[in-house]
């Protein structure tokens, strides 16, 4: 299991904790020593109860101190009332490529990091509910895809999930856009790259690696229904101004696979960005409240 190397309290509600993760030893590049952030509520430290956790996933731009764009406004949400109380983790997934899109893969084991280490951790050593109904997970962007892949893998341990923007790729393959340009898209698909398909360069057969890890949702939805574990929600958003048409057309193309699948989802478009240091009321007035509403307190 994963051990506390350190832990300080921030600003009087925030625990950083440094863990070292054997799940990440095991990796390629050996960094094994990780930092998350725990956002208690306010009524923690002097109350006996017990709370719901969401697990948040940072984009592939930010580690897990992406928290601190919006800390500080979802601290004072829970203080005036407008959302319930429940902590919220922040994970750190990043690799040595920029980011792992909190898969398991050769550059890190990081799915398995977060059920099998994070959970736990974070289990044993708070007062949360530990029951399904009152464990979410979500994430923006790389962490959305990040979040809607493991949710769907593990229903026994969330209900709900809310993936804002998640990356994803259109049934048949990348637009073109994406296949003329691909270093244009910056250092997320970089990091894409280098993890999945170990840095080669583009072409006909790496491509279908990269469609397989941002795409392949047909058969991701057929195991999560072979479970029979329904999840309690699922909340996905595209982004209203995204100039990548892959982007958009891949999300929209997503969510086509759910309703063809007549599960039963939730959707939206959005103004603003998926990336949280540009638009953190997303994470204030759609994320947050989702939670509050739906989980089991």
């Amino acid at each position: 299991k994963a051990e506390i190397v350190s832990s300080e309290r921030k600003k009087g509600y925030i625990d950083k904790i440094k863990i070292d993760s054997p799940v990440l030893a095991q990796s390629q590049d050996k960094e094994s020593i990780k930092t998350i952030y725990v956002l208690l509520p306010p009524s923690y430290d002097d109350s006996k109860k017990s709370y719901p956790v969401v697990y948040y996933l940072p984009t592939a731009n930010n580690r897990s101190n992406e928290i601190f764009y919006f800390d500080t406004d979802m601290y004072n949400s829970i203080e005036s009332g407008d959302i319930k109380e429940f902590i919220l983790v922040s994970i750190d997934g990043k690799n040595k490529f920029g980011s792992s899109f909190y898969f398991d893969t050769k550059e890190g084991n990081f799915k398995t990091h977060i059920i099998k280490e994070i959970i736990p951790l974070i289990d044993s050593n708070y007062r949360t509910i530990k029951n399904p109904e009152s464990r979410g997970i979500t994430g923006t962007e790389a962490g959305a895809l990040g979040a809607l892949n493991i949710s769907l893998k593990h229903p026994d341990l969330f209900s709900y999930t809310f993936a804002h923007g998640p990356m994803s790729v259109k049934r048949d393959g990348f637009s073109g856009d994406f296949v003329v340009d691909p270093h244009h898209h910056g250092c997320r698909i970089d990091a894409y790259r280098k993890t999945f398909v170990a840095g080669k360069e583009l072409n006909p057969e790496t491509l279908k690696l990269w469609e397989t890890g941002l795409g392949n949702w047909e058969n991701r939805v057929k195991t999560y229904l072979s479970l029979e574990t329904p999840l309690k929600g699922i909340f996905i958003t595209n982004i209203d101004h995204n100039t990548e048409l892959w982007y958009n057309e891949g999300i929209t193309d997503l969510i086509e696979v759910f309703k063809e699948n007549k599960l039963k989802i939730e959707t939206d478009i959005l103004k603003g960005s998926p990336y949280i240091e540009f638009d953190k009321q997303i994470v204030l007035n759609n994320i947050l409240p989702y939670f509050s509403n739906n989980l089991s307190f």
